[in-house]
């Protein structure tokens, strides 16, 4: 983007071009260098004042993806694991990782990991015990069955060709591989009420704007787009960002979609394996318990697989 473009261009756009570290063309120089009309944006990068913390395989990316449909939220285009993995590289480099943004914008990263991390949790507590985070969960037989297609898209090693019963493995792998409560039990310890936002995919799947609305609430925004800025694409069978809106332009600098049908990358939506209902009816008695355990804490239901559902399909 020359400088004469950058100028005559939607603000949203400036600020998406220059979103992402290690921006080249400008050799790593904040755009305040080389555009005179932005100065009193006082673009930076600045820390992130929310977190997507979790889970894997539950949405999280699609949900970063939207929010920065909004003006006023910026997203690091990568999971820095910076908590989790990476905390001895310290602040200076956490903070490169972080795209410019306005002092009116609110950054936010996501690494789904760091609700699994009691370590990461304390790590991101100590930094900065007043920062909002979002958790979004998902069905766990639904959410094992996308982990399990992931792996096998991942893996080119013969020796590893698990089926899906082998690869969740005993009663204790599964739970393990489940129990969002046992997280949210730790991230309560340590952070109000309201400053944690539980998000379920379905949700996110089924009213992407609804969903879109609760998180500006939530961060203290108000909602900047309308709900046309979504469109359902009836062979993914979800919905993706209108390309024909004129926010679509102003993401795709940083998020990977069709060009076509605004669909997020291949990756996203892979086909479920197919699987042995009493297997699955198996995997929804351990999650029960689980299940219910994290509708109390939070104070909110999903509508997720039970062992009447595959009664029904039996009967």
């Amino acid at each position: 983007m020359s400088v004469s473009a950058v100028k005559n261009a939607p603000l949203s756009s400036v600020l998406n071009t220059f979103s992402q570290p290690g921006f080249k063309k400008w050799k790593g120089r904040s755009p305040l260098n080389v555009i005179n009309p932005f100065e009193n944006l006082q673009l930076r990068q600045r820390m992130p004042k929310c977190l997507i913390v979790g889970f894997a395989k539950c949405g999280t990316y699609a949900l970063k993806s939207f929010l920065s449909l909004h003006p006023n939220l910026i997203c690091a285009e990568n999971e820095t694991q910076f908590f989790s993995r990476f905390y001895f590289k310290g602040f200076a480099w956490y903070k490169r990782q972080m795209p410019f943004s306005s002092e009116h914008q609110i950054t936010v990263e996501k690494t789904p990991s760091y609700a699994e991390s009691k370590l990461a949790l304390q790590r991101i507590h100590a930094f900065n015990s007043s920062i909002k985070l979002i958790v979004i969960v998902r069905d766990p037989v639904t959410r094992l069955q996308s982990s399990y297609a992931h792996f096998l898209a991942r893996n080119k090693d013969p020796k590893l060709n698990f089926t899906f019963r082998e690869w969740c493995g005993d009663n204790e792998s599964i739970i393990h591989k489940i129990d969002y409560y046992s997280h949210l039990v730790n991230i309560y310890g340590l952070f109000d009420r309201d400053q944690v936002l539980v998000l379920s995919e379905e949700d996110l799947e089924a009213d992407p704007f609804g969903v879109m609305q609760q998180v500006a609430r939530f961060v203290g925004l108000k909602t900047a787009f309308t709900k046309d800025v979504f469109v359902f694409n009836s062979r993914k069978g979800f919905y993706c960002i209108n390309t024909n809106n004129s926010k679509y332009k102003d993401v795709t600098t940083h998020i990977k979609t069709d060009p076509i049908t605004g669909c997020l990358k291949k990756s996203k939506g892979r086909s479920h394996p197919n699987v042995d209902k009493s297997f699955l009816r198996h995997l929804a008695s351990i999650a029960l318990p689980h299940n219910e355990n994290l509708f109390h804490i939070i104070n909110k239901r999903f509508p997720w697989t039970t062992v009447e559902y595959f009664e029904t399909m039996n009967s």
